[in-house]
């Protein structure tokens, strides 16, 4: 049996805040990320690149809570 989602269907299933799409094909649980370097997330074994098209808005997300708010 085959089944298709979309990964848009897929993310509003989950958790929000927790999980982030960060390219078309790829979504990342944010508390997995090691570290960032330009336009790729470490979240442990492998590379992830960020889409240019929501760059701003994922590393916006990633940061709101690491910012100090004044």
């Amino acid at each position: 049996m085959i089944v298709y989602f979309t990964v848009k269907s897929i993310i509003e299933q989950l958790p929000t805040g927790k999980f982030l799409k960060v390219h078309k094909p790829y979504i990342t649980n944010t508390s997995k990320i090691k570290s960032i370097e330009g336009n790729e997330i470490n979240p442990g074994s492998a590379k992830v690149i960020i889409s240019q098209n929501v760059h701003y808005s994922v590393i916006k997300e990633l940061l709101k809570d690491k910012m100090l708010k004044r």
